[in-house]
Formats: structure tokens, sequence, C-alpha cells
């Protein structure tokens, strides 16, 4: 048995287009890539999140399919703070979906929607993932209802440069050891080296003796095939992030026996976009990616292509200070998680209380840890999921 990668993406193709070829091609490009993804003889619908990337898919599918049933799961934000406000794109998808015509529909989560559903994504996955993913099992039970296909605006962010909050501080320094140092800072999500060693039991550490994270880092920077900083950056993203998003898009749509397209990742638009200069997709003067909203001036109004970038995500830092606190330290410091020698008990503990009191938001780790106890549950020991 031979094993080895189906497709790797690398910017060492053919000559840079220009700006204004970028522009043009790319238009005409997303627009076949986004019609080939309409072949389909079950009703197709498509995410609405009232940004750029799901609204542009939209604007073209819906010439073709009329009415096109569009789709937004938001957030209760009620007693959030900060940012966590933002997280409902209701109303924004909501104006949109006016805008292009469709037939829209949409979903409101709670607290309440999230204790019941772990164990299932869990099984599902049949494997620990990082990202916090329970929206979009509730989310594919939803849209199932109504549709058998769904386009999704996944990739969008990382052939374009879209999370510009990355790439700022790591473009700032053209050394590439400097750069490498810097942007895996940004890159990795939590649990440095030393970290790690507070966090896992001495048995764990042992097993992993030798792992080391940056090392992995490195050797995909060393894959893309080019010295410009973002296309590094874009690479190990695409090869690390998205290819975790995916995973997860299509084990919990599929759970649920929904398919999900993604036209960002056709490949004649993926052929196209190596060859688009990292200068067009994000500068500190033009910001984050500058080609795909001028590519879709026209197509959809000025307030969407400059919208802020707002991630799928539910206001878990607040919801797991309160209505999912109880059900939170019952699983990850229950006696049958703490025997597993899996954590330091002290640096469980501690994560939990550094969260719940604000001085931290561990939302991911704490997700992460709580994923893998029920990982243990349902394929170590046995567990049946209601």
């Amino acid at each position: 048995m031979r094993r080895g990668s189906f497709f790797r993406l690398r910017y060492d193709g053919e000559a840079m287009l220009d700006e204004a070829d970028a522009v043009e091609q790319l238009r005409a490009c997303f627009e076949r890539a986004v019609e080939r993804q309409l072949m389909s003889d079950v009703p197709i619908g498509a995410f609405l999140s009232g940004g750029m990337d799901t609204g542009a898919i939209v604007a073209v599918a819906g010439r073709r399919l009329r009415p096109l049933h569009t789709f937004t799961c938001g957030f209760e934000t009620r007693g959030t703070q900060g940012l966590e406000t933002l997280f409902d794109e209701r109303s924004e998808s909501r104006e949109l979906a006016q805008h292009l015509q469709t037939e829209h529909h949409e979903l409101l989560l709670t607290p309440e929607h999230f204790e019941g559903v772990v164990p299932k994504v869990v099984y599902h996955l049949d494997e620990p993932r990082v990202g916090i993913s329970y929206p979009i099992y509730h989310t594919a039970e939803w849209i199932r209802q109504h549709v058998k296909v769904v386009l999704s605006g996944v990739g969008g962010d990382e052939l374009f440069a879209g999370y510009p909050w990355r790439y700022a501080s790591a473009l700032g320094d053209p050394d590439p050891a400097a750069f490498a140092e810097t942007y895996y800072r940004e890159w990795i999500r939590f649990l440095d080296e030393e970290q790690k060693r507070a966090f896992f039991s001495d048995r764990i550490l042992a097993e992993i003796d030798g792992f080391s994270t940056r090392d992995s880092f490195g050797a995909l920077l060393r894959e893309a095939g080019t010295d410009d900083p973002l296309h590094r950056a874009l690479h190990v993203d695409f090869h690390t992030f998205l290819h975790g998003l995916l995973l997860v898009d299509d084990k919990l749509s599929m759970a649920h026996s929904l398919e999900a397209r993604v036209p960002f990742l056709d490949n004649e638009l993926l052929d196209l976009c190596v060859r688009i200069p990292s200068a067009l997709k994000f500068s500190a003067e033009r910001g984050a990616k500058y080609v795909l909203k001028r590519a879709m001036d026209g197509l959809l109004p000025a307030a969407v292509l400059e919208r802020r970038k707002q991630g799928f995500t539910p206001p878990d830092a607040t919801w797991y200070r309160g209505a999912n606190r109880a059900y939170l330290e019952g699983v990850i410091l229950s006696e049958r998680a703490l025997q597993r020698d899996v954590f330091r008990p002290s640096a469980l503990r501690r994560m939990l209380d550094e969260h719940m009191s604000g001085r931290a938001n561990h939302r991911f780790l704490i997700w992460s840890v709580l994923c893998l106890e029920w990982w243990h549950r349902i394929f170590v020991d046995g567990e049946a999921i209601q």
C-alpha cells in the first residue's frame, strides 16, 4: 500500500497576474465555479451569513435557482460583552436575503442547545477536534428539513487572506526565520510546548516525547514553494485550519444526509488563486481579501463587501460561565475523567477557574477537553449516546 497526498496547494506555478487581469479572471472563474456546483437532481440551498463569501455565492446561484432557499443560524447574545455581542448575524443576513430576493430561513441557538448534543457531535466526528462545532450539527439537521444540498462559503478566507489579525504582525518582518516564529505564535490555538508540559500528565508527556507542533508547522512552511510571507502563511492555513473545517463540515452535515458543497475550492478557482499576487489579497493599506472584493463589486452592495469578518461561532465564553457551567465542571472534573490520567487535575481546575472568573477565555481548550472526555466515554468505555 502506498500513502500520499491527493492534492497539495503550491504557489510555484505560472507568472503572477496584474490587478486588472486578476479581477476580471477571478469574477468570471468564480461565477463558473458556482454554476458548476448547481448540478443536482435534488433541492439546493445556500448558507447566507450576511458577509461577502456566502453572499457572492448566493448572488450567482440565485440567477439560476428561483426561489433559492438560504439559511442563517444565529445565537442568543443577551448578557454578552465585547466582540460576542456581534456573534449573531441574523439581521445582516436577513437584509442581504431581501436584497438578493431569496427564500430565507433563520435558526436561533441558545445555551440550552449545547449540552445534549455534545455526545452526538463527538460520535459523528469519531475523533477529537479543536473547533467548536456543535452549531454545525444543529444547522445541518435543520437545513435538511428543506433541501438536500447546501452551498457553503468555506475556503474563501484561506485562499484570499481573510484573517487579517493573524497576518499583520507576522508580515512586518521580512526575515524568513523571524516570520516563521511570529506566525507560529499567531497560528497555534493554545498550548505551546511549555504549556503542554504543565497541562498533560507525565504518562502522556512520555508518550508524545519527541513530537513538536512547531516542527510540523515548519515542515508545512517549507512545502509552500515560495518565499512570499503571506503565501507561506496561506499555505499553512490551507493544509491545517481549512483541512479541519472541511472534515468537520462533511461529517456533521452527512450525519443528517445533507451534502455541503464548496464552490471556493473549485479546481479552476484554486489554479487561478495561486497566480494572484499576495499584495492583492492582503496588505496594510488595502486590508483583507482586496482582490475578491474588487471582483465582487457590482454583484453585492458595498456595505457587504466592507463588512468586518465574523466567524460562525457562538458566544461560548459567556455561555460557559453561565448556563453551561455546572455541566462543564461536572464532566471535565468528574472522577471518571480525572482517573484517565491524561491531564493534570490541577491544570484542569486552573483552566476552568480562570475562565469562569473571567481572567481568561479558554473556550477552545474547554471544548477540546470536553470532547476528548466524551470520546473516551463513547469509543473507549462503550457508553451509548442518547
